[in-house]
């Protein structure tokens, strides 16, 4: 009877330690030292916003591009295509932006993952924390982050109402290919 205690107390521990281990993980809320983190976009501007990055997307990351809201067009690709972005690791996100108090929150960001998903995450939280983890639900990516007040925030349910937006317009009948394959 003892030796059936002794392996359920065991397996119980050991439950517990595996679960406390799984929920620390993110390390959101712990300090970060961007100083030993590979960096990615430019650190020269008048207002220079920075994020430590974790990629726990499932994928590498090939390419990745920030722009204002406002703006139309991503810019470039801001990685070195000899250099992913690789699932697990951690950057810094640098990004040249606009005077953080105007429109903190104004921000999207272009991703291709692996080789040929393209994604786009919409509210990128520059002004409200220093660290975020990327994450992918299959169809759409989002970040979670700990805001200023020690809140934990997800982007889940925004970036899937804007992949189900992107979906419907697309579903819909706003163009037609022809019998000569052309949209219009």
């Amino acid at each position: 009877m003892n030796a059936k205690r002794l392996i359920s107390v065991s397996l119980i521990l050991m439950i517990a330690l595996l679960l406390f281990g799984c929920s620390a993980s993110s390390g959101a809320s712990e300090p970060v030292d961007f100083s030993t983190l590979k960096t990615i976009g430019t650190q020269d501007g008048e207002y220079v916003s920075q994020i430590a990055f974790e990629n726990r997307s499932g994928f590498s990351i090939s390419a990745l591009s920030v722009k204002r809201s406002q703006t139309k067009e991503f810019t470039g690709n801001t990685l070195n295509k000899e250099d992913p972005f690789v699932y697990g690791e951690t950057r810094l996100l640098c990004f040249a932006s606009a005077d953080p108090a105007a429109d903190p929150e104004s921000y999207e960001m272009s991703l291709v993952l692996g080789r040929d998903l393209f994604r786009t995450i919409h509210s990128i939280p520059f002004s409200l924390t220093d660290r975020c983890t990327l994450y992918s639900d299959g169809e759409f990516c989002y970040l979670e982050y700990v805001n200023q007040s020690g809140e934990r925030v997800s982007t889940r349910s925004l970036e899937k109402e804007f992949y189900h937006e992107e979906k419907a317009r697309i579903d819909s009948a706003e163009g037609c290919i022809g019998s000569d394959g052309l949209v219009y």
